[in-house]
């Protein structure tokens, strides 16, 4: 998703795997000013003139400002065109065009009988054709013949007559269809059965039914389960992949996604999930409860202290022993945060910007802990990038309204965020580590303040007490940074700032 645009406007993207096809006659055999631009990217001097040929090439080399890193585009027509126009191998079956989409709205997805099962919303098609009624496909794991998620993904969609996408709600009564809060669960013969939720979305734009719908195999599509009271504001399955906690002798389903923290569970068995009145919100504590509390905590962004509000995909994490959320910003805005917290309820403070992409939006960002490898220390997720709103003076051809996926090594020293520190009812001090091996959870008093883990170590901080880092008593004036907004006023102008020591130039 690399813009190369010659002096006379004409733009081309790289596709997923970094490759434009050059071919313009008028722009042939002779040197090229291609300016190049990238969100989250930044190439030297804006830009560089390039020595065209047919059968020519040229590589580039761009750097990445994103903690996190851009890999490919998982939906939409082109994903691999210009790849397969030089003949470069391309590592999915359907390299150009799969199940005649051109565009699709916010992904779930969750493991289901030895295969991964996705679903999207709204999808646009090659022709005039549109499904309202919930697109879907699976993919195989990883792990049993499928491709290294950070190579790609080869999705086999469920399609009609036609080749195109079919509907996986195919119901009468017209309106927009869409699913989410995927659940893989047992019935009651035993049986692991396919579970999500359902919204009717009428002509005015609001809900005006809901419930669960449960995957029948032999058709390819859900058919209804449940349908839930009309409840305003309602309390049930709702948001992005759904986590399992086993809390009080009891396994539950938390869901995150729709609101800033998991604020809702239940148990997670055939029964419980159809009855909302089974339902718990967090509010100082588990309680059934008809409503959710409005939110009130606000995030912290770590390098600046401001005020965030931000809406969390929720997983635990092996590597990092805790709950990570990769965060998406509250003001449709493309930016995506990371943060970590010692419960799937919090404390949720800090946050870490890790993904922007500049004026265009990227919303309800996924994570895919299926996909993590190295026992968790790289994750991935994926999420909507449109310019829905008109926002950007520039759609992104073929990228617009799709998946795109990334790829987070939580090693990466940027992302070291301060955890809480407990104070126990015996007046010590103890981060997660020391309250989880001593079992001493219900002797928490307090959390006083925050602060980094051993393992998490800033430069400049120092050890306290063997417990956590921080900074010196007597630390000197910090040093000047690049680190902050800066205002660029004009396009045709690159300013380069570094910093080294104390040393700061432009």
């Amino acid at each position: 998703m690399v813009q190369l645009r010659t002096n006379n406007h004409f733009s081309c993207y790289t596709d997923s795997n970094g490759i434009v096809a050059w071919n313009e006659p008028g722009l042939m055999n002779r040197e090229v000013f291609f300016d190049i631009k990238s969100p989250g990217y930044r190439f030297a001097g804006g830009g560089t003139t390039v020595q065209t040929s047919p059968g020519g090439k040229v590589e580039l080399k761009i750097q990445r400002l994103n903690i996190a890193e851009r890999l490919y585009r998982v939906t939409g027509e082109g994903i691999y065109r210009d790849s397969v126009l030089t003949g470069f191998p391309a590592p999915i079956r359907h390299p150009v065009l799969n199940g005649a989409v051109t565009g699709q709205d916010t992904v779930r997805v969750t493991p289901y009988r030895g295969k991964l099962f996705w679903v999207w919303g709204d999808t646009n098609g090659v022709g005039r054709e549109m499904n309202f009624g919930t697109t879907g496909a699976t993919s195989e794991l990883p792990e049993h013949g499928g491709l290294d998620p950070g190579v790609g993904v080869d999705l086999e969609y469920f399609t009609g007559p036609g080749g195109f996408v079919k509907a996986m709600c195919p119901w009468p009564g017209g309106g927009l269809r869409w699913m989410d809060a995927l659940l893989n669960v047992r019935d009651l013969s035993g049986s692991e059965r396919l579970v999500a939720r359902y919204k009717r979305i009428g002509k005015n734009g609001k809900e005006d039914e809901s419930g669960l719908a449960v995957f029948n195999g032999q058709k390819s599509e859900f058919e209804k389960l449940v349908t839930f009271p009309k409840v305003t504001p309602s309390v049930g399955p709702e948001g992005h992949t759904p986590f399992r906690v086993r809390s009080g002798g009891e396994e539950f389903f938390y869901f995150s996604g729709l609101h800033p923290v998991p604020a809702v569970r239940v148990r997670a068995d055939w029964e419980s999930i159809q009855d909302l009145g089974r339902y718990e919100v967090f509010a100082d504590g588990w309680k059934r409860s008809a409503t959710i509390p409005p939110a009130e905590n606000t995030w912290l962004d770590f390098e600046t202290g401001g005020g965030l509000k931000l809406f969390a995909s929720v997983q635990w994490n092996d590597y990092r022993k805790r709950w990570i959320g990769i965060v998406q910003g509250g003001k449709n805005d493309g930016q995506v945060w990371y943060a970590e917290a010692d419960t799937p309820v919090g404390p949720w403070v800090y946050a870490t910007r890790i993904v922007t992409h500049g004026k265009y939006i990227y919303y309800w960002p996924v994570q895919h802990p299926v996909f993590d490898q190295d026992g968790g220390r790289v994750i991935y997720f994926e999420g909507t990038y449109t310019n829905l709103y008109g926002v950007s003076p520039v759609t992104t051809p073929r990228y617009e309204y799709n998946q795109l996926m990334y790829r987070l090594s939580l090693d990466d020293p940027r992302l070291f965020l301060p955890a809480p520190v407990y104070r126990m009812k015996d007046g010590s001090y103890r981060m997660r580590e020391g309250v989880e091996a001593a079992q001493a959870w219900n002797d928490v008093v307090e959390v006083p303040f925050f602060a980094l883990p051993l393992d998490r170590r800033r430069p400049g901080t120092v050890p306290v007490s063997a417990l956590f880092t921080a900074l010196p008593p007597t630390s000197k004036e910090e040093p000047p940074s690049v680190l902050g907004e800066w205002d660029c006023k004009s396009e045709d102008t690159t300013v380069e700032l570094a910093a080294q020591g104390d040393q700061l130039t432009a």
